[in-house]
């Protein structure tokens, strides 16, 4: 085999385990920066480690797994795309070979040449949900993964525990609907829903200083005794042990 088909060989196997790559430095160095490639490389530069305590991470490796999970399910041998994902704690001399000190950034290694321009995502801009990640990628390459996303049940769940309560209770006692009207019934109904809506967590624990919309980015709230505002915006953490110059 010629190089360019045993690099591309190796990466497929490697995909085919996983959709998402996780290379070591000589591999990184081999598959995605070393010439001759014919194939895009789509990265995903994180820190997902507990103690960087960076929400955005999370919050882009929820996206980029359904992005990948899309795109597992609609791969095409012939289309000659990868994503990768590298952890500051596990490749840091990636990041100094990059330059980069931030995360999350998402860049397109293209075929030939190095990344430029488009080939790194503004998620300043267009944030990082997975929709926003599958025009970036067609943008660069003319392939479209259309994104599947993981349906929630919990809602229609909940409807049928309250219908089946309200039809035991209408089978219970048929001879007499008014209790359903009645000021106690009505006062547990609202009792239970308080429960079940997280405001006595809220209550007791404090609502999260961040939390993931399924969109991608943060939203922040900031709780004071005189005001209380929402802020949606998109972080990026930045590694003190990156603010010294290579």
């Amino acid at each position: 085999l010629s190089i360019l088909a045993s690099k591309f060989r190796q990466l497929t196997e490697l995909s085919d385990k996983s959709p998402i790559l996780r290379l070591n430095y000589e591999q990184f160095t081999d598959l995605v920066r070393g010439a001759p490639r014919n194939y895009s490389v789509f990265s995903m530069l994180t820190a997902l480690a507990d103690q960087r305590k960076c929400h955005s991470c999370q919050a882009a490796n929820d996206e980029f797994n359904t992005l990948a999970s899309s795109w597992q399910k609609l791969k095409n041998a012939k289309s000659k795309i990868f994503l990768l994902l590298v952890d500051f704690d596990e490749n840091p001399k990636i990041f100094k070979e990059l330059n980069q000190n931030t995360v999350p950034v998402f860049i397109h290694f293209p075929p030939s040449g190095s990344p430029s321009g488009a080939d790194f995502l503004d998620i300043s801009r267009s944030g990082f949900g997975a929709e926003t990640l599958a025009r970036w990628i067609f943008s660069r390459t003319s392939v479209e993964i259309p994104i599947i996303r993981q349906t929630s049940y919990a809602g229609a769940i909940l409807l049928l525990i309250i219908a089946g309560l309200v039809g035991a209770m209408l089978f219970l006692r048929p001879d007499n609907l008014e209790f359903i009207i009645h000021r106690s019934t009505l006062s547990y109904a609202v009792l239970i829903f308080y429960i079940i809506s997280g405001q006595v967590w809220n209550s007791i624990r404090r609502p999260p200083f961040f939390h993931s919309p399924p969109q991608g980015g943060i939203v922040s709230s900031n709780t004071s005794q005189t005001s209380t505002f929402r802020h949606f915006y998109t972080q990026e953490a930045t590694f003190s042990s990156f603010r010294k110059r290579y």
